[in-house]
This record gives structure tokens, sequence and C-alpha cells, in this order.
């Protein structure tokens, strides 16, 4: 039964990429004047249902992430019919909802197999998991704050480690908010690589959030004390 849901999910994650990239019907999402047009038709459907696009924005957002496709242009779109507030709130909300689910969902198709048959092989990539899990929240923050992680793909990747799924969702509601709210910043109108007051602001943030990791790096002692490898 496991083998089926892993083919099964591999071929939907398979079928929604080409879909995405290969077929023109897809591509206009991904281009800069379509995806104009596209926002403000979103616009225009938000002012119609307040109440309705909401949740529908982020269940199809949760969606996208479980298929391991690239959100930055959904999120562009939440700036075009959200603002840069809500936005940012409805993107955060489907984010931390979608990283422990994807999570959860590869460590069950994969990640006990995979300890099962190759951790317990190597005795140094069983180390490493041990660090991991122990670390997951830093690991996670570390991941959304590269910022080039493919949201999905690197949630599916931490499936196989042992972060566990409370992790993966403060991680990713801390990590995600500047790249996050870069792109819904596009789509709300702010024009951030013009915006120097709103980049500033985002590397404030960015930099307040990657202390923490360089504590750990410089000062693990003080991690120790509260149980954290």
């Amino acid at each position: 039964m496991r083998i089926i849901l892993i083919v099964l999910l591999a071929a939907t994650i398979t079928a929604a990429f080409y879909w995405l990239l290969a077929t023109d019907q897809g591509r206009q999402y991904l281009d800069r004047q379509s995806l104009h047009a596209d926002g403000l038709r979103f616009y225009g459907w938000v002012q119609q249902h307040p109440l309705r696009a909401p949740a529908a924005f982020v269940c199809l957002y949760f969606l996208l992430a479980i298929l391991a496709l690239p959100l930055w242009w959904l999120q562009i779109l939440g700036g075009y019919g959200f603002g840069i507030y809500l936005g940012v709130l409805w993107c955060q909300i489907a984010s931390t909802f979608a990283a422990p689910a994807t999570l959860g969902l590869s460590n069950t198709l994969l990640g006990k197999w995979f300890r099962a048959k190759i951790e317990s092989r190597r005795a140094r990539l069983a180390l490493l998991d041990e660090k991991l899990g122990h670390n997951g929240l830093l690991v996670v923050m570390a991941v959304r704050l590269m910022h080039v992680n493919p949201f999905g793909l690197s949630n599916y990747a931490m499936g196989l480690t042992r972060i566990r799924p409370r992790q993966a969702a403060i991680g990713t509601l801390l990590g995600n908010i500047p790249a996050v709210a870069f792109y819904v910043g596009v789509g709300a109108g702010l024009r951030p690589w013009k915006n120097w007051a709103f980049i500033a602001a985002l590397a404030s943030i960015n930099i307040l959030l990657l202390i923490p990791l360089a504590l750990r790096y410089y000062k693990p002692q003080w991690f120790r004390k509260i149980g954290l490898e």
C-alpha cells in the first residue's frame, strides 16, 4: 500500500509540474504580463467574495505546497488581492500548515524506511540525523532563510530526518517571513527592488532571525542547557 501511495504522489507531482512548466496554460501563470492581468482579476474576485477568497487562497496554497510546486507567483497574487499585511498573513498560515503536513507525509511514506534501511548501515548519517532532530527548529529556520531552497521539496527532504512537524511549523512561521513578504510586496505594488525602506525592514527581520543560528554555532553551551545538542 505504501508503494502505491508513493507512486501516486510522485505521478501527481510530476503531472502538476508538467502542466505548470510545459503547457501554454500553465506557463502563462508564470509570465510577468499575464501575472499582472491575473492579479487584477484576482483583486476583483476578492472584492466580490471577501469571506470566501481567503479560504480558497489558503487551500490552493496548501495544495500547491504539498505538490512541491513553485509558490512565488501565488504569493504575488496574494499581494494583488489582499495587500501586504493580509497577503503575508494568508501565505504564512498556509505555509505553516503545509510544512508539517508535507513533512509528516514524507516521513510516513519514506522517512521510516530511509532510517531503517539506510541510516542503520551508516553510523555518520544516523548521528547527523540525531543532531538534526535535536536542532530541528533551527535547521528549518536556516533552510527558510536561505531563500533558494524550494519550499515543497525541502519539506519532503526534511521528512526523511527526525525533524518533528511542530519544529517545521514554527521554523516556517518565523523563517518564511522575509521571502514571503518580498513576493507579496511585489503584488501589493511596493516595488521591493526600489523601495529601500521595505528592503531594510526585510533585511532586519532576516538578521534578527539569524541571531539564534549564529548563537547556536558560537555559544553551543547555551543551547545544551535547554536540551539542544
